[in-house]
């Protein structure tokens, strides 16, 4: 996401912010994560515009913003972009990560799951045919599942379904526990 040719304050922040927390979800160092978020702080509460302070080569009087920061600073600037941010957000699946908190998963394990089941992007199920959703993943707490699976059947001739609850890299307790939630709560709804 490009920015304006003359940035914000908030702009600014909310840029680095995304860094920070795609740096984070990317396993970067939690240091280098935890510095953008703090540029990022510094910079929402700083009165003089930062892109003045950028274009005048004093951005490192800030608080907080050393040399890596500032290289970040002058390419958001200059260029209405930072390109590993763009790089990250298509790595990372930041849609993905949306899911998972919607659903009361952390970041870090939205994204481990996903990419234990080879998933790369979110799709709307209402903008694909019947046929794309056979193969459609169901997530979420029993009586999410049970709306989902509900859903599937007014869409489409659900006659059938596969349950996989087991996926590389998921814990055994884990998958014991949502084999549990399944067999317990979401299958006697369709009893």
């Amino acid at each position: 996401m490009a920015t304006t040719p003359n940035p914000d304050n908030a702009t600014i922040a909310e840029r680095l912010e995304a860094f920070a927390t795609l740096l984070e979800l990317a396993d970067a160092s939690p240091y280098t994560a935890r510095a953008y978020s703090r540029a990022a702080e510094t910079i929402r509460a700083t009165p003089a515009s930062v892109a003045a302070l950028v274009r005048a080569g004093r951005v490192r009087e800030l608080r907080g913003i050393g040399p890596g920061i500032e290289r970040r600073l002058v390419e958001l600037v200059e260029t209405g972009e930072i390109a590993e941010l763009r790089e990250l957000e298509r790595d990372v699946a930041p849609e993905i990560v949306g899911l998972g908190r919607l659903l009361g998963l952390s970041a870090g394990r939205a994204v481990e799951i996903a990419r234990a089941l080879g998933v790369t992007h979110t799709v709307d199920p209402r903008e694909r045919s019947p046929y794309e959703l056979w193969n459609e993943i169901v997530l979420g707490d029993p009586a999410e599942c049970i709306r989902q699976i509900e859903r599937f059947q007014k869409e489409i001739a659900l006659g059938h379904l596969i349950f996989r609850v087991s996926a590389p890299g998921i814990p055994r307790d884990e998958v014991a526990r949502s084999m549990n939630l399944l067999t317990r709560e979401v299958l006697p709804a369709f009893a």
